[in-house]
C-alpha cells in the first residue's frame, strides 16, 4: 500500500537504491548487510520504501516501511471532507472491501 502524497527522497548514502521493475522506480532502503563466507561476499538486506513519482525527480509515494525506517520524516495528510485522510490511501485498499460487498450481495440475490 504506497500512500497518497509526496515526500523527499532520504538521503543516506549508500543506503538508498533504486530497482525499475518495467516502466515503475521503486526506492529501497538497504538496513542490513549479512556476511556469507562460503561465498565470500557481502549480500545487502533490501526493503522498498516507496514508489518514485516520474513527474517530481527526488520524490515519492511512500508505503509503512518508510515510516519504519524513517519516524522523523512528516508525511502529509491529504484528504477531503469527501475523502477523509485514512481514505486517501491507494484505490487497491478500498477495492477489496467493495469485492466483498459485491460477493455478499451477488449471494442473497439467489
Amino acid at each position: 500500500m504506497y500512500y497518497n502524497c509526496l515526500v523527499n527522497i532520504p538521503k543516506n548514502t549508500g543506503k538508498i537504491s533504486r530497482n525499475k521493475r518495467g516502466k515503475t522506480t521503486y526506492i529501497e532502503y538497504t538496513y542490513a548487510r549479512e556476511y556469507l563466507p562460503e561465498k565470500k561476499y557481502n549480500v545487502a538486506r533490501r526493503t522498498t520504501i516507496g514508489k518514485a513519482d516520474p513527474d517530481h525527480p527526488g520524490m515519492i509515494f511512500p508505503n509503512p516501511n518508510f515510516e519504519k525506517f524513517f519516524p522523523d520524516v512528516e508525511i502529509p495528510a491529504e484528504g477531503t471532507a469527501a475523502e477523509p485522510v485514512n481514505e486517501s490511501r491507494s484505490s487497491c485498499i478500498r477495492i477489496g472491501a467493495f469485492s466483498v460487498v459485491r460477493r455478499i450481495i451477488e449471494e442473497k440475490n439467489y
